[in-house]
This record gives structure tokens, sequence and C-alpha cells, in this order.
């Protein structure tokens, strides 16, 4: 899995210097000759590795965590949990809904390009839109209550 990922991370920064953008999903997915839930997930682990980077590896100080950009703790803490939070409640909604949510909202794909990249009816994915905003909301709601008692 690890040269899969490193493979991705070499095929995204490559299609950013050609396009000199951020390269879509789809765009990656036919450069690397996979589907584009598969970019999904190779992203989502990408993702999910980079996020939290030794400052040690990086030259800035001494061993530690640096999460994102220059924020104090209390915001680096907040962020951190708020990301876990929408991470867990991505992962109790149904796969397709966490597609077609990360497809529209993260990637910009208009409903009839997340249609086409799933191959289902642009009806459907106003449903299941409407759905996964749903159960994402009841989700994170959840997760607010049970850390507030």
């Amino acid at each position: 899995m690890r040269a899969r990922v490193r493979t991705y991370q070499v095929a995204r920064e490559s299609l950013e210097s050609d396009l000199h953008r951020t390269p879509t999903l789809r765009e990656l997915g036919a450069y690397l000759g996979v589907t584009v839930p598969e970019v999904m997930e190779l992203d989502d682990i990408a993702t999910a590795s980079s996020y939290l980077i030794p400052l040690s590896m990086t030259g800035d100080g001494p061993s530690g965590l640096l999460v994102g950009s220059a924020v104090g703790p209390e915001e680096a803490a907040e962020l951190v949990a708020m990301r876990d939070a929408v991470k867990a409640a991505l992962l109790r909604i149904t796969e397709r809904q966490r597609q077609v949510l990360v497809l529209h909202f993260l990637e910009g794909f208009q409903k009839s390009e997340v249609a086409d990249a799933l191959g289902i009816d642009r009806s459907r994915v106003t449903q299941l839109i409407q759905q996964g905003l749903h159960n994402l909301r009841n989700e994170l709601r959840a997760h607010e209550s049970d850390h507030n008692d």
C-alpha cells in the first residue's frame, strides 16, 4: 500500500507541475489507470499520513508534531479534534454517500459529473447528497453531545 500511495503522490506532483493547478480526481485516475473511488482512497491515505508530520523530519526544531499551518496549541488541538470527528462521522455514513459528498463538495464536481464518475443518475446524486448531509449532521451532533456530557 505504501508504494501505491507514493505512486499517487508522485503522479499528483507531476500533474500539478504539468497543469499548473491541482489535478482533479478524474485526471489522477486517468494518469494512474485507476477509478475515481480508488483515487479517493489513495488521497485519504496520503492526506492522513501527511497531516501530522514529525518536526524532526522538517528541521524545524525539537521532535514533536506539526499540525497544519502556524496556529496556536489550542487551535491546533481543536482542528485535530474537529478533523477526527468529521472523519469518524464520514466513516459511519454509507460508502456511496461519502463518495458523492467528497466529489461534489471537496473536488468541486457538478452533480452531472458525479453521476458520470460513479455511473449513476443525476437524480440519485441529489438524493445521496441530501441523505449523506443529513446522516453526517446526525453523526456530528451525536459526537458533540457525547463529548459535552
